[in-house]
Formats: C-alpha cells, structure tokens, sequence
C-alpha cells in the first residue's frame, strides 16, 4: 500500500471535523467512488473520536491506498482499545467500535513504540 497523506491533529474535539474534512479531500484526490469515501469519512470520524476521548497527546491519521483497498490508521499515545472501555465508558467506546466493525471489511490495532497505540480499519475497494 502506498501512503496517500498524513494529518495530525491535537487531542480536542476539533480534530473529529478536521479529521473528516481532510479525509474527504484525499478521497477525492484519490478518485474514491462517493459510497466509499462517505465510509472513510466515517470511520475515520469514529477512531479520531475514539483518539480524541483518550486525550492523551497529538494524533496522527494516516491514509493507504493501493489498487483493491484503502486503510485509515489512527495513532495517539493512549496504552490500548481495553484501557479506554474501563476509562471512558464502556456504551461511548463500544458504539464507536461497533460502527468501524460494521463498516469496515476488517479492522484491529496494534501497540506502538512509544505506548501509544493505532487503530486501524480497511475498506475495500469495488473492481
């Protein structure tokens, strides 16, 4: 996958509008088809959100693409997805998750050297 661009935001709620409207403008860039850059925007709304909640530190969203598929990662400096369901209320985290688990074809995340984390969601692109 090549990386298409990087964006990073603070920790505030303004960064779920930013996030969102930066997103957007890369699928557009990218060509996306209107169906799938409206699932981008949402998932990326719903992790930066998530990120966001953490309020730990900037966070960085970054979008891949390649000919089959484009991926949303979302890193901040919160541990992990478990510590935010005990923190932040179990409803407003799992909504989120729920959403990105419906919409996305996969999705997971992985701990970073830093110890943070990043979340990440593809989506599949139609051929």
């Amino acid at each position: 996958m090549t990386v298409l661009d990087q964006l990073h935001v603070r920790a505030e709620p303004a960064a779920v509008t930013q996030a969102r409207h930066w997103v957007r403008e890369r699928a557009a860039e990218a060509g996306l088809p209107l169906e799938l850059a409206r699932d981008l925007q949402l998932l990326t709304s719903e992790m930066v959100t998530a990120a966001v909640r953490s309020g730990d530190g900037p966070i960085t969203v970054t979008v891949t693409v390649d000919d089959f598929a484009i991926r949303v990662d979302v890193a901040d400096r919160h541990g992990d997805v478990t510590d935010q369901l005990e923190e932040r209320g179990l409803d407003l985290v799992v909504d989120g998750i729920d959403v990105v688990h419906a919409v996305s074809a996969e999705w997971d995340w992985r701990p970073t050297a830093d110890g943070g984390k990043t979340v990440w969601a593809l989506l599949i692109r139609d051929l």
